[in-house]
Formats: structure tokens, sequence, C-alpha cells
């Protein structure tokens, strides 16, 4: 089970707590959470890479890793000197279990 702290007093985003889990397992929990609860909208920008690493107290590769899931089950894009986007909801794998553990309404 993934271990997610407050990086801050705001609690805008949480800090990933390394115990035990997958790191960048713990990433893509929080970013795909996020993308299906609203807080990124389809055609928006994920923060850049160095701002997400400072927000969940990550690595790069984490990251990095973290978004080739989420590309992988049709949540972002990511382009190269243009960032990673949040691509339309029809393009989302609403079926993927893990999809689903993150939005069960859907």
């Amino acid at each position: 089970m993934e271990n997610i702290v407050p990086s801050d007093a705001t609690g805008w985003m949480p800090s990933v707590d390394q115990g035990g889990a997958s790191v960048h397992n713990a990433v893509v929990s929080v970013l795909g959470s996020r993308i299906l609860g609203g807080d990124y909208a389809p055609g928006a920008a994920l923060p850049r890479e160095e701002e997400l690493c400072a927000m969940l107290g990550v690595s790069r590769t984490s990251v990095r890793e973290a978004v080739k899931v989420l590309s992988a089950k049709g949540l972002v894009e990511a382009r190269r000197r243009a960032g990673v986007r949040v691509l339309p909801r029809d393009s989302w794998r609403l079926l993927d279990p893990v999809v689903l553990v993150w939005h069960p309404s859907i």
C-alpha cells in the first residue's frame, strides 16, 4: 500500500513516502487520481518534470516512469519540448482495473 503524506502546509500535492511501495507506482496513483478527479482537465498540461519532482519529493526517474504508465493507460501524452498533456476522456482506458480504483464511479 502506498503511504502518501502532505509535502507542505497547503497540502496541495502529496509527497510520496517510500514505505516499501514502488515509488513510481505511488506517483502514478497520485497523478492518476488527480486527473480522474478533475484537477487536470483534458488538454491541460501537467506541471513540469522538475516541479513534480519537488512537489512529490521523488526523483526524475520516478516521474518519468509514472508518465510512461499513465501514457499506457491513455491518460496523458508526453512530447519532447511540449511537456505532458492530459488526453481527452475518450482516450482513457476506463476499464483498466487500476483506473477503476482511482475513480470507482466511472
